[in-house]
């Protein structure tokens, strides 16, 4: 493992969760709307 790839993974795991609760905050709203 090098070290610039540690550094790396946990900015793309901070992007992924980020993402992830933008979804999920869109989709709350659209849920309420179709049902």
């Amino acid at each position: 493992m090098k070290l610039n790839d540690l550094n790396k993974k946990p900015l793309v795991i901070k992007k992924t969760a980020l993402s992830f609760q933008k979804l999920k905050k869109l989709q709350q709203p659209v849920k309420k709307f179709h049902f």
